[in-house]
């Protein structure tokens, strides 16, 4: 069995105990980390016995991170073209490629430059995830795309807004094209499956989420998924990420 995590943790050291907590109660073989907001120095190594951390961080913005169980070979650091964003940590691990993401968020506004900025990001990925093996690939993270309004509580709100955009959403069909599932919904067809919600306005009591947060598996593989949820547990604890984590259990 392949256990995976992948969580947008808004800051690894306002959030190790969260991070103590999950690895603990889920043990599980790899934790990907988004917006881990520390340089590779400072990143809480020591925190986590027992595991192999991978970094490509930042201060105080963006950085993701593999915390590892089992061996694996780091085969990218960064997103070509993009790094001065540090968004991007590929793997090799018992001939999986493991990909964990933290997709640029786009701004308030379509057409901004922060959304252009996204939207070539998302083409440099297209085309960084088609020169790997696709044959055994699991993609994870906070990609900032609901990618149908199903994923979103309320579609009208949200109508012409970033994360819900035609553009998003059709990178994130080109992203699916290469070869990939969405294992949430594909396991879950009726599940909203909420992994984002806003602190402000009581968002996460109000049920007011996004599903943003994904897991892609080749298409070959996503019979051997045996399930995939959302610890929302996670999300209640004190001072908690705006994320949950979502796991994923895979037979090998």
């Amino acid at each position: 069995m392949l256990k995976v995590i992948s969580w947008n943790v808004n800051s690894v050291r306002a959030r190790v105990d969260s991070v103590e907590h999950v690895l603990k109660t889920h043990q599980p073989d790899f934790l990907a980390l988004q917006e881990t907001k520390v340089t590779d120095d400072l990143f809480p190594y020591d925190q986590f016995p027992g595991y192999t951390c991978h970094i490509s961080g930042q201060p105080s913005y963006n950085g993701v991170a593999w915390v590892c169980k089992n061996s694996c070979d780091v085969i990218c650091r960064n997103l070509p073209g993009f790094e001065e964003q540090k968004r991007f940590i590929a793997i090799e691990s018992n001939g999986w490629t493991l990909i964990n993401v933290y997709v640029p968020n786009g701004g308030d506004a379509i057409g901004g430059d922060k959304y252009t900025y996204k939207l070539g990001w998302l083409e440099a990925f297209c085309d960084q995830i088609s020169s790997y093996d696709t044959s055994k690939m699991l993609i994870c993270g906070d990609f900032n795309i609901a990618p149908t309004d199903q994923d979103v509580y309320d579609p009208l709100k949200w109508n012409n807004c970033v994360l819900v955009s035609d553009e998003e959403r059709a990178y994130w069909q080109k992203i699916k094209d290469i070869g990939l599932s969405d294992v949430f919904r594909t396991i879950h067809k009726d599940q909203p499956g909420f992994t984002w919600w806003d602190y402000r306005g009581f968002a996460y009591r109000r049920k007011h989420g996004l599903r943003i947060d994904h897991f892609l598996v080749s298409n070959d593989m996503i019979d051997r998924v045996e399930e995939i949820t959302v610890d929302e547990e996670t999300r209640r604890l004190d001072r908690p990420s705006d994320h949950a984590p979502v796991q994923v259990s895979l037979k090998l």
